[in-house]
């Protein structure tokens, strides 16, 4: 039995706690089997961004998000980017050869590949390290056929926002984002 009211609390409760900053809701692999599409229907008068695995579960929920952003976690590969570009998500990069990848499908449709310039600060799934990530920010600013949302990182330890070790992680990320010159507003983690 899945509680919609009780979703809404939760979000409710969540945008409390951002001191002015978004709420990205993460509503992959089905929002985990509650059902995408209609946990984001639920979600889009309190989410300011949808986050999904990949464009197949982005286009079961595009239609019930109310305009909002949609990304992608993960990077995409083979027609999966082209596919990306066309229905304007946010796309991860967790290498330079992301960022290239997404340049030339964006470049091939005549559009705008929207970036995520993922940053490694400890969590050792995806992402790059800060030099990397610096010359995908440049990437980024550079070329026409991209466009650079945000910069962001996976937290290794989230649920306990008091760990040490997550405050290290977003220590890292802002130090990252001021020496890149990147707005604190389009970070996120």
């Amino acid at each position: 039995e899945i509680d919609l009211a009780a979703i809404r609390r939760n979000a409710t409760a969540m945008r409390s706690r951002l001191e002015g900053g978004s709420l990205v809701a993460v509503v992959k692999a089905n929002a985990y089997g509650h059902g995408a599409a209609r946990v984001a229907a639920t979600l889009s008068g309190f989410a300011d961004a949808f986050a999904v695995a990949d464009p197949t579960e982005a286009e079961e929920i595009l239609a019930h998000v109310g305009g909002k952003p949609v990304m992608c976690l993960y990077p995409l590969v083979g027609t999966d980017i082209a596919r990306g570009v066309a229905l304007e998500l946010g796309l991860v990069a967790s290498s330079l050869d992301d960022v290239r990848a997404a340049e030339s499908a964006a470049r091939q449709a005549n559009a705008v590949a929207r970036m995520h310039v993922k940053l490694n600060t400890g969590m050792n799934r995806h992402g790059m390290c800060a030099d990397e990530a610096a010359e995908a920010v440049r990437w980024c600013r550079q070329r026409d056929h991209l466009h650079l949302v945000g910069v962001w990182t996976h937290l290794a330890s989230a649920e306990d926002p008091g760990d040490p070790f997550t405050r290290e992680q977003a220590r890292s990320l802002a130090e990252f984002g001021a020496e890149a010159r990147v707005d604190p507003h389009v970070m996120h983690a």
